[in-house]
């Protein structure tokens, strides 16, 4: 009777740290601004491909006010005031994707989220102009902040 009990923990904890692997994609982030205009890059270290880019800013940071992508991403605005940029065809591994916003402040902390085909998070994190941010994985985030509400 222990063998079995003993034999059903080890699959469990086998089957746990496996999906806990699978679900560790990681993404670094790089921003760089000068006055109200910042370049953000985002290189995909994971060997999950990346097909969208979700970006929005903390409460005090005001809004975007235009944005930018590369040739082969396309980008929307939502009414919550985060921006959705895509691709059909992914950012693989090792790759890396420009993104170009202007806001009301300089230097914004931006928050960023990346998800999969299916729209599974794979990546989440903030990066601020000059710093060098790696993602955290869904399951550990680094609390980025929840996009503002819009004002009317």
């Amino acid at each position: 009777m222990n063998y079995a009990v003993f034999a059903i923990l080890g699959i469990f904890t086998v089957f746990i740290f496996s999906a806990s692997s699978l679900a560790s994609a990681e993404t670094g982030a790089k921003s760089t601004a000068f006055e109200k205009t910042t370049l953000l890059e985002f290189t995909n270290n994971d060997s999950s491909p990346v097909y969208t880019i979700k970006l929005w800013l903390s409460k005090d940071a005001g809004t975007f006010k235009s944005f930018k992508a590369e040739k082969g991403w396309t980008g929307v605005k939502n009414p919550q005031g985060v921006l959705v940029f895509t691709s059909a065809e992914p950012l693989g591994p090792g790759e890396s994707v420009k993104f170009g916003i202007k806001t009301e402040i300089e230097r914004p902390g931006v928050n960023w989220k990346t998800s999969d085909s299916a729209g599974n998070e794979l990546s989440i994190g903030k990066v601020t102009s000059g710093q060098e941010a790696k993602s955290t994985t869904p399951e550990t985030p680094q609390q980025p902040e929840k996009p503002a509400q819009p004002v009317n």
